[in-house]
């Protein structure tokens, strides 16, 4: 389902002119999100073309099997035991549908339909823990189990159908390689800045070095790492950070910041990750083997592996839910 979803804006078109305009049209997208400063680099829109081109092809090869939906309600929640591994209580479900401001602004709409599509994404955990389990037929108070939870719910892109659903606005695809990708360069930025502020702490604490008599008075210290003592030292790792600079300077720039967004354009495979996955959990959210039988809830849906370094993962699934479905929650787990 997220795989279609992305896949949609990198779907062949009759012309190789439409696919340009297509491609052109995701540029001006990523650049209103990165930086609009990009624009002051003249050949921008040609220095990136054949970049996001790779990117949309990427996103074209994720796989993406249609799932049915997933429904939310109270009554779905009484009889389909996956909603009570993704959500706490039919409370925890109410304030997910409540607390969505995209599907309170669909439902807002007097021209929306009663009944919605959306993706449900979810942060998926796992912890390890000792625990009691039957193990052929003799209680073992000692078993290394794996627990899974689903937290950080959100429902996103609601849609009249779910064939809408696929068809979502094109431009989704790249945000959310875009998304990430600002993000990076975000963090290369504030990595920057910090480096640049610890330089300076350094040659004020080696001028004070050389300068017998001279008091250092670091008013910086709080917001950075602790500096060694030692001239050498010091001087090491002005050399250190330096270097980092070197690299990281470039990106104030918009030029530099062009060049870097490309290089990351090229790699979408590092920002961007997606596989099927498909676990059999116990009532209690243990992991078990596909041998336990009626035991086991099988769990179907795409994971998604958003960010280089620090990775977030989520899970996703399309699910349905209805203005209907919402009124029974409120009246059964509304505050009064």
């Amino acid at each position: 389902m997220f795989g279609n979803l992305l896949r949609h804006f990198g779907e062949s078109s009759p012309s190789a002119r439409q696919s340009k305009a297509l491609a052109q049209q995701a540029i001006e997208q990523l650049v209103d999100k990165i930086d609009p400063r990009l624009r002051l680099v003249p050949v921008y829109q040609k220095a990136l073309l054949p970049a996001v081109k790779l990117s949309l092809d990427y996103i074209k090869s994720l796989p993406g099997a249609m799932q049915n939906p997933l429904d939310l309600s109270l009554s779905a929640f009484r009889q389909d035991s996956r909603l009570g591994l993704f959500f706490a209580s039919p409370g925890s479900l109410l304030a997910l549908l409540r607390g969505s401001p995209e599907l309170q602004e669909y439902f807002a709409s007097p021209s929306s339909s009663d009944t919605v599509f959306a993706l449900l994404l979810m942060k998926r955990s796992e912890t390890q823990r000792f625990g009691i389990a039957d193990e052929n037929g003799t209680l073992r108070g000692d078993v290394a189990q794996t627990v899974v939870s689903f937290d950080n719910h959100k429902l996103v892109f609601p849609s009249l159908s779910l064939e809408a659903l696929l068809g979502t606005s094109s431009e989704r695809s790249m945000d959310v390689l875009g998304d990430v990708i600002a993000r990076r360069l975000q963090l290369l930025e504030m990595t920057r800045l910090s480096l640049d502020v610890e330089l300076t702490r350094i040659e004020l604490k080696l001028s004070c070095l050389t300068t017998p008599g001279t008091v250092l008075i670091d008013a910086m210290e709080a917001d950075g790492p602790v500096l060694p003592d030692s001239r050498g030292e010091l001087e090491a790792r002005r050399a250190e950070v330096k270097m980092c600079l070197s690299e990281l300077r470039p990106l104030a720039t918009p030029d530099g910041l062009l060049a870097a967004l490309v290089d990351m354009l090229n790699r979408p495979a590092d920002f961007v990750r997606m596989s099927l996955s498909t676990l059999y959990l116990s009532r209690f959210g243990i992991k078990l083997n596909e041998a336990a039988g009626e035991a086991a809830t099988e769990l179907c849906f795409e994971e998604v592996e958003l960010g280089a370094g620090v990775v977030e993962h989520r899970a996703v699934v399309p699910v349905r839910t209805s203005r209907q479905a919402l009124a029974e929650l409120e009246q059964a787990f509304g505050e009064p």
